[in-house]
């Protein structure tokens, strides 16, 4: 009985929206039981439902660190500059592989962004990062979340880099594994930063807690580099 009522329901709502469209109507009243009529404007209409729209509730601070370069001077930083300038430094509370820990994953004249950068002519210490892996581990309760990356700037041709969101592990799956499809992380690709600060978002789910890795996978050649403003954290 309640399929047959909600199916009734919905054909009633398909026919209304059908009728609205071929009348172009813009208002439609509804009577109430006490014989008042309540009359909406629907000229922005784009589509009705019975499911209740999803609140995202922003839960970055509550499970990752170092987030932003909008706070207190950018992307907090640990240990001494690495190459020639003191330009490049590593980012405090986020975790990287080999390929990125020899160039550094802050870059102190883009107001601290973190990110992937390599050409000796910067004084970045290496001429190419492959593989490489900027990311935090944390413990997440079992629901749906989403992960989203602000690129702040891009000067690499093609881009050849990931967010992801890998659930179950304690590292990020390589660049092949995510190219040729074995990988189980939920990835999104880098997109060029037009305009700055183009987000880029990961949905992911856990069936149960336990730990998911968020962060970057990229190649990056020489004399290139992707930056990020900052990274958000949402249970939906």
């Amino acid at each position: 009985m309640k399929t047959k009522k909600t199916f009734r329901v919905f054909l009633t709502a398909v026919f209304v929206l059908v009728t609205m469209a071929m009348n172009a109507q813009t208002t439609i009243y509804v009577y109430q039981k006490d014989k008042t009529t309540d009359a909406y404007d629907i000229s922005n209409l784009d589509s009705i439902s019975f499911t209740p729209p999803v609140v995202a509730v922003d839960i970055t601070d509550t499970y990752l660190k170092n987030t932003t370069v909008y706070v207190d001077g950018g992307f907090a930083t640990v240990g001494d500059a690495i190459g020639t300038n003191n330009r490049y430094f590593l980012a405090s509370d986020w975790l990287v592989n080999d390929a990125v820990a020899a160039v550094g994953d802050v870059d102190g004249s883009l107001a601290n962004r973190l990110g992937f950068v390599a050409g000796t002519g910067w004084s970045a210490a290496v001429d190419a990062v492959v593989d490489g892996h900027i990311y935090q581990t944390i413990n997440l309760p079992a629901g749906n979340y989403r992960f989203d990356a602000y690129v702040y700037d891009t000067a690499s041709s093609p881009l050849d880099g990931y967010v992801v969101a890998q659930v179950g592990g304690d590292d990020l799956p390589s660049i092949d594994a995510i190219k040729n499809g074995t990988a189980t992380a939920s990835v999104a690709p880098i997109l060029e930063a037009v305009p700055a600060d183009v987000r880029i978002s990961v949905p992911f789910t856990l069936s149960s807690a336990g730990p998911v890795s968020l962060g970057f996978v990229a190649n990056n050649p020489g004399y290139t580099r992707i930056f990020f403003s900052s990274v958000k954290l949402w249970q939906l």
